[in-house]
């Protein structure tokens, strides 16, 4: 599927309830009550327990290899389409892998390899690459746009996830338990989930002692008008080696003759976009409170300074300074800087639960479809964007490195002093 095409899907999904369980919800309790939770069912519980399993297998595999196939097709505006698109994963322990992402036919390959003191990352269509040091590629990994989008369209952007059972569950709305299949040498457990971003997947997993996803069918429909809709549907297929005994050089990257080594891959391919937008009114976007009232960015104009962020209970480096991000609210919002916390595409529950618990002391507002964060060109987690009291675009900044603080700080001094950030990407 292209970027393009996914980019569409994304701006046509409809809003959702974002309940934890879709259309069930508690009424509100009385002020001096906290508030009741719904009580997982029996199909949630089963399901949760097949990806704490599958995590424990994968995860206590010395090394593994993983094949994700992809066959996707869409009907609706524009004709049918179908295509292919491929992952491959090998592992060993926490700190080496190697990721290449491609489709098969097509020119054009992602590759990201670490080996235990970098994490090298390679597009051979735009002869870019990077090298960033790193002994925990799976966190540096959830920064990585290109990385992610490219993991989501096989449909398996759960499977290098550091906390794994934790990113599934923050994105499920409803669970139905469809029960056992198969003989006795080969039984599988399949369960129908919705997700928070409107899609719909059947997940197969295999009984036994290796007790892994073999297969997923994502679903998403979607009304473009009032007659008709878009609807795509990505059937994976997934084959794993968790006793797989990888060479060592497969964890480099061979880098091609004449390609440029960039800072940020993502940054280089998107930084175009970004670049154009800072000095324009920022685009119109609307998130949804932990109380479901919509929340408009424009209602900070001419009021002050605003600083929209990203973050998900699944990324790591949104998540892991909380006291220090804490410290940076709190010294800004009283010169006049309001701290705008988008999470991406999780439950009310799951971003209400980790905010309370963390003490976050900012406004924490929900994007279950990424609407608002596209129209804003804000599309990596975790990522800022920095708008004036006239809601223009002033700059962008793009992952949990230990200077990217610093960086807003900058800018922030800047704009108070009523003067203008150096443009950059």
């Amino acid at each position: 599927m292209t970027h393009e095409a996914q980019q569409r899907r994304s701006r046509a999904l409809p809003r959702l309830r974002t309940s934890r369980r879709a259309g069930r919800r508690n009424p509100p309790p009385p002020a001096d009550q906290p508030a009741a939770k719904d009580e997982p069912t029996d199909a949630e519980k089963a399901f949760e327990d097949a990806v704490r399993a599958a995590e424990k297998a994968i995860r206590g595999a010395k090394a593994y290899t993983l094949k994700a196939e992809a066959a996707w097709k869409h009907s609706g505006p524009g004709g049918d389409r179908s295509g292919t698109n491929v992952a491959e994963v090998t592992a060993a322990g926490a700190d080496k892998l190697r990721l290449e992402i491609f489709a098969p036919g097509v020119a054009g390959r992602y590759v990201a390899a670490a080996d235990g003191k970098t994490l090298t990352r390679l597009y051979t269509a735009a002869n870019l690459y990077s090298v960033t040091p790193t002994d925990q590629p799976l966190h540096e990994l959830q920064t990585d746009g290109l990385t992610v989008a490219g993991l989501r369209e096989v449909g398996v952007d759960f499977i290098l996830h550091p906390d794994m059972h934790g990113a599934v569950m923050a994105q499920t709305v409803r669970v139905e338990d469809l029960g056992e299949t198969g003989d006795k040498e080969r039984k599988v457990r399949a369960f129908r989930v919705g997700l928070v971003n409107g899609r719909t997947v059947e997940v197969r997993f295999a009984a036994g002692p290796e007790p892994l996803p073999i297969s997923l069918r994502t679903t998403a429909v979607i009304p473009t008008d009032e007659k008709t809709v878009y609807k795509l549907i990505v059937e994976t297929k997934l084959t794993w080696d968790l006793a797989a005994r990888p060479v060592a050089d497969v964890f480099t990257v061979a880098i091609p003759a004449g390609a440029k080594k960039v800072d940020d891959l993502t940054d280089e391919l998107r930084g175009q976009v970004t670049e154009d937008a800072i000095g324009q009114p920022a685009g119109p976007a609307t998130f949804i409170g932990l109380d479901d009232k919509p929340v408009d960015i424009a209602d900070w104009k001419g009021k002050s300074v605003l600083v929209v962020y990203s973050w998900a209970t699944w990324s790591a480096p949104s998540t892991d300074d909380m006291a220090g991000l804490n410290r940076f609210v709190a010294a800004y919002t009283g010169k006049g800087v309001t701290f705008l916390a988008v999470n991406a595409g999780e439950s009310a529950d799951a971003a209400k639960a980790y905010a309370e618990k963390a003490g976050y002391k900012g406004t924490v507002v929900l994007d279950p479809k990424g609407e608002g964060l596209a129209s804003l060109k804000l599309q990596t987690v975790p990522g800022a964007v920095i708008l004036d009291k006239d809601g223009t675009v002033r700059a962008y900044h793009r992952g949990g490195k230990p200077h990217t603080k610093d960086a807003v700080k900058k800018d922030l001094d800047t704009l108070l002093k009523g003067e203008q950030p150096a443009p950059k990407k």
